[in-house]
């Protein structure tokens, strides 16, 4: 996921002494490709070791331990109770395809994050936890397929 755009101009030629701006976006990354794309500081490692301050996988407070899936899961399913509740109702005010991307994104961010700790991390605890969470959305997702009030 993308989160953070800066703007960038760029100079074209179109004839020979013709030339015109274009303006591009270009994004920065999310947690996890920021934690995959960056070298490890030291400096924050010292830090965390000595005076106890830690975060969880990727940055995600609740990953400091595995039943911190736990927590993800539920935020995740609750959030998504909610999106549903919007999307079923006939008065809702933003568009249907917004609350599907945004409903999408909620059980997607979790459920691709279990999935890569359950293959990736070395703790077996982290991984079985991780495990769980992907079923668990999975299963939730499945549900949602099969809901019929979502295509009326």
């Amino acid at each position: 996921m993308l989160v953070r755009t800066n703007l960038r101009i760029l100079k074209i030629k179109l004839w020979s002494d013709q030339y015109f701006n274009v303006q591009r976006n270009l994004a920065s990354w999310s947690s996890v490709a920021y934690a995959f794309n960056t070298k490890p500081s030291k400096v924050k490692s010292l830090k965390s070791q000595f005076l106890g301050e830690s975060t969880g996988i990727f940055g995600y407070q609740e990953l400091q331990e595995p039943y911190g899936f736990y927590l993800l899961k539920e935020n995740a399913v609750g959030k998504a109770d909610m999106l549903m509740r919007e999307i079923k109702n006939p008065t809702r005010k933003r568009k249907m395809v917004r609350v599907f991307d945004e409903l999408s994104d909620t059980l997607c961010k979790v459920a691709d994050l279990a999935e890569f700790v359950r293959i990736a991390h070395p703790q077996e605890r982290f991984s079985y936890a991780a495990k769980e969470t992907s079923i668990s959305i999975s299963s939730f997702v499945e549900e949602l397929n099969t809901n019929k009030e979502l295509y009326d």
